[in-house]
């Protein structure tokens, strides 16, 4: 009942009926806990969708709440290097970006980095992926080194995994060229 009712709100969050997918992804989140225990894998991605849900919704507070809650719980269970891990703190960062919170982002980025390297090596796509979300933070506070660091390794990694011509090769291209203007004028 659990999975259908998840599956069902999800089914909602992707019309943009967020308060139905909540209301069905809560319900079954109860259920889990109550059928499973409150440790349970299952309960820890109830909540990491529950968080999704709510962070498509722009409900940032909320989301934070239960992206913190899925992260502790797939911590203790599958220790603190885990690629679930990763995903939480990934969402997490993009929170404090929309809040201009920037020092918890990269907090968060730089931990998300740490754990994808580990796990998928230093030329992967979501190394690629956290290293343009660094880039853009970076490159918001005037820190241009930092920036162009970010960027030119997430270009590279792009290059080599996808294509040149692929648009998220091309957009590293464009805000590396951006960043060395930037750097040439100052």
């Amino acid at each position: 009942v659990a999975l259908a009712l998840n599956n069902i709100g999800i089914n909602h969050a992707r019309r943009k009926e967020y308060a139905k997918a909540i209301g069905l992804c809560t319900e079954a989140l109860r259920i889990r806990r109550l059928n499973q225990g409150a440790e349970h894998m299952d309960v820890a991605d109830a909540l990491y969708n529950i968080g999704n849900i709510l962070d498509e919704w722009g409900k940032d507070g909320q989301a934070l709440k239960f992206y913190g809650e899925s992260m502790s719980l797939y911590r203790s269970k599958l220790g603190d290097d885990n690629v679930e891990v990763a995903n939480c703190l990934q969402y997490i960062g993009s929170i404090y970006v929309r809040k201009n919170e920037h020092d918890q982002a990269i907090t968060s980025y730089a931990e998300s980095l740490r754990i994808y390297r580990l796990k998928h090596g230093d030329d992967s796509l979501d190394v690629a992926g956290i290293l343009f979300k660094l880039g853009r933070i970076y490159g918001k506070r005037a820190e241009y080194e930092k920036a162009l660091t970010c960027f030119s390794e997430c270009l590279r990694i792009r290059k080599a995994e996808l294509r040149e011509d692929d648009l998220d090769s091309i957009a590293a291209r464009r805000f590396v060229e951006a960043i060395q203007r930037k750097t040439r004028r100052c």
